[in-house]
């Protein structure tokens, strides 16, 4: 009886197929993707040429084109930190996502909830 339960449980083995050659084929390092590192108001961003990105709020119009500082530039193994311009263009302006700011005092039964939207614009980056 064991015997018929153990010739059940036990899996058959798979015969080992005949390793198959391979085709050789090469195989091309892709390029990096050119970067910069872009300083926009007080903050800086890592941007690609047609990356977009929501920064603080900026006085401009949607369609404008502006201008900002690269800090570092990187094309393929070559790296620049000569001082150059990126041009980005406005999408569009908006609000982010709201916080909820929420202040107390223990045990003097004093608390404040506050909720904030930051003003946001919305760019997309030309050139560098």
């Amino acid at each position: 009886m064991s015997d018929e339960i153990k010739a059940k449980a036990a899996p058959k083995k798979a015969k080992p197929e005949a390793k198959k050659a391979k085709p050789e084929t090469k195989t091309v390092a892709a390029q990096p993707k050119p970067y910069a590192v872009i300083e926009i108001g007080s903050k800086q961003f890592k941007a690609s040429i047609g990356d977009i990105f929501d920064v603080d709020f900026l006085n401009a119009n949607v369609g404008d084109t502006l201008e900002f500082k690269v800090l570092f530039k990187s094309e393929s193994s070559i790296f620049s930190t000569a001082v150059t311009t990126a041009k980005a263009e406005v999408l569009a302006h908006g609000k982010d996502k709201k916080i909820t700011v929420f202040k107390y005092k223990p045990k003097k039964n004093i608390r404040k909830k506050q909720g904030h939207r930051q003003h946001i614009t919305k760019i997309k980056i030309i050139s560098f």
